[in-house]
């Protein structure tokens, strides 16, 4: 875990406290970091690009004091001139390091010198020299030795005296105000940006009346300086201005809460109960429980639900398209919304305009959705009419095809028909019962195409008994493999005679 992120995670614990409903920050253990002691190497020439980056990332986040490390492989005079370029160098890119506090007159002139002591430079060490007649801290060299807690050597007595014991309060309300106070605005703006805000103070009894009201201003005065946007009651429609004006006023609300009954008068209300008298939750002059009810139920529930769909709803959902590649926008590049036409949009997004908007937008509703309902009759007539085509298109090709079915089995059956009848007659001319003389076995071939047979211009039956409109529809036709000689119906040779040779001709589509 980088330090950034060890930073945010003492933020996110303390700020998890905060929001419980039962909190006890006086015995919370705080974690977190009230200052960073950035060491920076003594190079003597200026600050590494990678010090600047980071000290930039972090002074949003927690009190920065520079500290010179190792200050004695630098010699004196070196050592001013490298603090002051350090210091300038800071200032000039912007980072913000912690400055000792001179608005306090008992610390004032302490701490203004401290301020041009900045960075400190510093000297470690573990080990103990003796000097003197004392064991101290120090580093010792055979020209020398550097004593940690001596000022004339280094400013580490400086810098412990500044952290520890003037200015550990300070740091500890710069971290509380500033740095903490950041991370928890930008979280809540996370998790609330998306939704109607109405700030409410809790527990009210626990402040006086005159103080409630000046806590009120103080709070909306922060809200608003600080870019907050909290929801505010509608004043656009007459029926509810004068109210909504009024409730406005009365933000943040101040409200009691108790679940416990107890006696007031004749009759039993919600109340807490102390030794010096009773609050009533539901009385005006003692909260704002009943104006904050009325205001949520009665007077505005449409505006806000208006509101969170129009303003919040479509912030997250245009959000959500630019994360998955998708653009909000249309072929013309203006903005598009889920549901609603550009007129509609450009309706929800305009403020609110009272009942006479309500109505302009009712009327428009209803003109869309009788074009609409206009649409869809004509598509669905359309869609009759194409239905109506196909089906008289399907009981032709039927016609068709059981047409070519009769006139595929037509010639065949023709031909054996007269074929069995010249066989009759030829035993009967001989006079003898012989059986069927020998024969040829017919040979069948594919003709590729029947273009050759005798068809008449008016599609008439010459040989076959077939318009030639069908031929090429898949049917079957027996023609003689002489081509050359006369044949008729049956297959009969008028030259050679009493020959089968016939051919199927298949005409393809």
């Amino acid at each position: 875990m980088c330090e950034f992120d060890y930073i945010d995670a003492q933020f996110e614990a303390y700020l998890q406290e905060e929001l419980k409903i039962k909190r006890s920050l006086f015995n919370y253990h705080d974690s977190r970091i009230h200052v960073c002691l950035y060491f920076i190497s003594p190079t003597g020439h200026s600050l590494k690009t990678l010090d600047l980056l980071t000290m930039k990332n972090l002074d949003s986040k927690v009190n920065i004091i520079p500290v010179i490390a190792k200050a004695d492989a630098i010699s004196k005079t070196e050592l001013q001139k490298f603090k002051i370029k350090l210091m300038s160098e800071l200032v000039s890119n912007g980072v913000q390091i912690y400055q000792f506090p001179t608005d306090d007159d008992t610390i004032a002139k302490v701490n203004a010198a401290m301020d041009g002591h900045l960075p400190f430079a510093v000297v470690g060490s573990m080990d103990e020299v003796k000097v003197g007649n004392k064991m101290v801290k120090a580093r010792q060299y055979p020209w020398g030795v550097v004593q940690v807690e001596n000022e004339n050597h280094c400013d580490f007595v400086k810098l412990r005296e500044m952290l520890i014991c003037t200015n550990m309060e300070d740091l500890r309300e710069q971290t509380h105000a500033r740095h903490c106070e950041l991370y928890r605005r930008c979280k809540l703006e996370m998790g609330f940006a998306d939704v109607n805000i109405i700030p409410v103070i809790a527990k009210a009894d626990a402040i006086s009346k005159t103080e409630l009201q000046k806590f009120k201003i103080k709070l909306m005065s922060e809200l608003v300086s600080n870019g907050v946007q909290i929801y505010q009651f509608p004043t656009d429609d007459d029926t509810i201005a004068k109210v909504n004006a009024a409730m406005n006023g009365h933000l943040p609300f101040a409200v009691v809460g108790s679940m416990d009954e107890v006696k007031v008068g004749n009759k039993m209300v919600k109340a807490r109960q102390y030794p010096w008298g009773v609050v009533q939750v539901e009385n005006e002059n003692h909260c704002d429980f009943v104006k904050l009810r009325e205001m949520l139920i009665c007077t505005n529930m449409e505006d806000l639900r208006e509101q969170t769909h129009a303003r919040h709803y479509e912030l997250y959902r245009r959000c959500k398209l630019e994360e998955m590649g998708f653009a909000d926008v249309g072929p013309e590049n203006k903005p598009v919304s889920l549901g609603f036409p550009e007129q509609e949009r450009a309706w929800v997004w305009a403020p609110r305009c009272g009942s006479h908007g309500n109505r302009t937008f009712v009327s428009q509703l209803q003109a869309k959705f009788e074009h609409l309902k206009r649409v869809h009759q004509e598509e669905r007539m359309k869609l009759e009419e194409k239905r109506k085509c196909l089906e008289e298109e399907i009981i032709a090709f039927s016609k068709k095809k059981a047409t070519s079915e009769i006139f595929q089995n037509q010639p065949y059956m023709a031909s054996g028909s007269n074929l069995k009848k010249d066989r009759k007659n030829a035993c009967r001319g001989s006079g003898t019962q012989q059986g069927p003389p020998p024969r040829q076995q017919p040979s069948w071939t594919s003709c590729p195409t029947p273009d050759f047979l005798d068809w008449g211009p008016d599609h008439t039956r010459h040989k076959l008994g077939r318009p030639a409109h069908l031929l090429g529809q898949g049917c079957l036709a027996l023609i003689p493999r002489d081509v050359g000689a006369s044949t008729d119906v049956s297959g009969h040779s008028g030259v050679g005679g009493g020959g089968l040779g016939a051919e199927l001709c298949v005409g393809s589509p």
